[in-house]
């Protein structure tokens, strides 16, 4: 995929600002590993480029002592807010290989600040404006009194790819009832053309490279369910096996209320 730098600068500026006075020491076999590739910082000239991270290559992930993680993983340790990506280059500049380092004062400080989520249970939703690939418009004020789900994806992400057949099983089961299914992404428009030719996602679709980080999205898939009066009822970050379940009560409490 393509990763506009826009989604990773922040950690970029985290990894400068933490190796700045000292450069963090892998387990020898990692460390073999990084030392034939290029290390993105951000006095870098990689800052005006875009990164390719390819849809059909994963790179590998390991944490700075060795352990190799799966995305899963990797999406888990993420979230906790302790560490932050190191990505590792090849000659065409695409991404292929991934450390997770430990966050230092600074950098713990600059994640925090972050990851503070703009969709908070129980609070209202952030106001939005976006327009989908048949060019309807959508915002608080044309959605007020229906249910909103949202689903902020890529198409490079495995776990959001995982969620979708079961995304679609609620799109069918609500078929008939006033929910609008929205997703987001920042795959362009001919590309997300492309995937949904070949993989049915039954939701409304948005290419758009700003909504997700003006709403401060920043872990993916990402999963909102608003009430018809905008108010948050669900968030979730990270991909689940139990989407459905967990997603089909509160769309269901949210169309009673």
């Amino acid at each position: 995929m393509n990763i506009d730098l826009k989604k990773v600068i922040f950690f970029v500026v985290i990894i400068f600002l933490s190796c700045k006075n000292k450069t963090m020491k892998y387990e020898a076999n990692l460390q073999e590993k990084v030392s034939r590739l290029k290390k993105l910082f951000l006095n870098n000239n990689e800052n005006k480029k875009t990164v390719k991270w390819d849809s059909g290559s994963i790179p590998e992930i390991y944490i700075y002592d060795g352990k190799k993680l799966d995305v899963k993983e990797y999406q888990f340790y993420l979230g906790q807010s302790k560490y932050y990506p190191v990505f590792y280059l090849n000659e065409k500049n695409k991404v292929k290989i991934v450390v997770l380092e430990p966050l230092n004062e600074i950098s713990q400080k600059l994640t925090d600040e972050f990851n503070e989520k703009v969709f908070v249970k129980n609070k209202q939703s952030p106001l939005f404006e976006m327009k989908d690939l048949e060019g309807e418009l959508y915002n608080i004020d044309s959605l007020k009194g229906k249910v909103v789900v949202l689903n902020f994806w890529f198409i490079a992400c495995p776990p959001c790819r995982e969620e979708i057949p079961k995304l679609n099983l609620l799109v069918s089961d609500f078929m008939d009832k006033e929910v609008i299914f929205i997703s987001i992404t920042d795959d362009s428009k001919k590309r997300l053309n492309l995937f949904l030719n070949k993989h049915p996602f039954n939701y409304k679709h948005v290419s758009d490279t700003e909504i997700a980080s003006n709403l401060k999205i920043s872990s993916y898939p990402a999963n909102i369910i608003l009430d018809k009066n905008s108010k948050v009822m669900y968030f979730e970050n990270g991909g689940r096996d139990d989407i459905y379940d967990k997603m089909k009560p509160v769309i269901q409490e949210a169309l009673n209320n």
